[in-house]
């Protein structure tokens, strides 16, 4: 079989896919039929990631406040959803970010950033992204994004780890 639209149309059709399952399974035809751009490819994993996001929005459902800005929710949405897109691509299933999840829900959202860029060494989050080269995902970026929010010795702490790594 060979290509029956344009890379434009394959992007208007992917903007309207409403599910990962639906995107799934998209993606099979798209590449069964010849649509392999890098392109194409990107766009679609973006879908799946804003799918992610809109998941985590409605579960979680975070109130700007004195402590967290609406850019930082945001921001962290978008780290999350790449996060739990790149566990699935990973895993070959669905896997939910597990540890993340309870802590944010133990400790609430800043607390729980906090505590995992504060480690010293590179989680497996991280390395997944920036294997991908999602780096502007990471939840070391969130924090450098939105550094107003946070203290300077952590800001100072996270350059350096990720200087050193």
């Amino acid at each position: 079989m060979g290509k029956k639209y344009t890379n434009n149309e394959v992007i208007q059709k992917i903007d309207n896919l409403k599910s990962l399952k639906d995107c799934d399974r998209f993606e099979s035809n798209m590449l069964s039929l010849g649509y392999d751009e890098v392109e194409l490819i990107s766009y679609l994993l973006k879908k799946k990631i804003y799918l992610h996001k809109f998941a985590a929005e409605e579960k979680y459902n975070f109130e700007e406040g004195e402590e967290i800005s609406k850019k930082f929710i945001d921001d962290f949405y978008m780290a999350f959803g790449a996060y739990e897109e790149f566990l699935r691509i990973k895993n070959k299933k669905n896997q939910k970010a597990t540890y993340l999840r309870r802590s944010i829900k133990d400790n609430g959202l800043k607390k729980a950033v906090i505590i995992s860029v504060s480690r010293k060494s590179l989680t497996e989050g991280y390395k997944v992204l920036i294997d991908a080269g999602l780096e502007e995902f990471t939840l070391e970026n969130v924090v450098l994004k939105n550094k107003e929010l946070f203290d300077e010795d952590l800001i100072l702490f996270i350059k350096d780890k990720l200087n050193n790594n």
